[in-house]
């Protein structure tokens, strides 16, 4: 008897990129104008099950039965990254560039793009904005983005190109030999 097995092609996290894109036409994902979000460490998983309706009735008598039911959409996805000031900015310009987008009633899309597959996830998502990382002693700080997703996750073509987002320079409000911000009169004299 020969038992044959299927080779496996199991993929690693790296290189993996999340980017955002905003319709120019409403209700159409955008194909262009993608921009990566750099420093993303964990990606949550987006496979909702859907609830089962119990249709159970007194003629049982080993277990309850049920219906699938409609999936129940998170509230909000967080998508750990490593806290950065440049990290804030961007952030806060998506939120701006949100809101302009909502006021003519477009969306953002985000895209989570593995290399070794063929294909991206895309999913429209409403931003919330950023609070305040958690620090520890000893290690990174990062914080949790989160994007409330609309509907269903689409698995389709990767986009054409991912851009770096730019952004606008601005002067730094910390300096770092004096521990001094122009938001306060701390100083501790290092």
């Amino acid at each position: 008897m020969a038992y044959n097995r299927t080779t496996r092609d199991d993929l690693s996290s790296a290189g993996v990129m999340v980017a955002y894109a905003f319709e120019t036409t409403a209700e159409q994902r955008p194909t262009t104008g993608w921009t990566h979000i750099p420093g993303i460490s964990s990606v949550p998983a987006m496979n909702e099950s859907p609830n089962i309706i119990n249709t159970t009735t007194l003629d049982e008598t080993v277990e309850e039965v049920g219906v699938p039911g409609l999936k129940t959409l998170p509230s909000a996805t967080g998508f750990t990254a490593n806290y950065t000031d440049k990290l804030s900015k961007q952030w806060q310009d998506i939120m701006n560039k949100y809101e302009s987008a909502k006021e003519q009633k477009l969306r953002m899309w985000v895209t989570v793009v593995i290399p070794d597959i063929d294909d991206a996830f895309y999913f429209v998502a409403e931003p919330s904005s950023m609070g305040v990382p958690g620090v520890d002693v000893g290690s990174v700080i990062s914080i949790d983005l989160y994007l409330t997703k609309k509907g269903e996750v689409i698995q389709d073509e990767k986009p054409e190109s991912i851009a770096a987002w730019t952004g606008t320079s601005t002067q730094a409000t910390y300096t770092a030999n004096t521990r001094t911000s122009k938001y306060s009169d701390y100083d501790d004299g290092k």
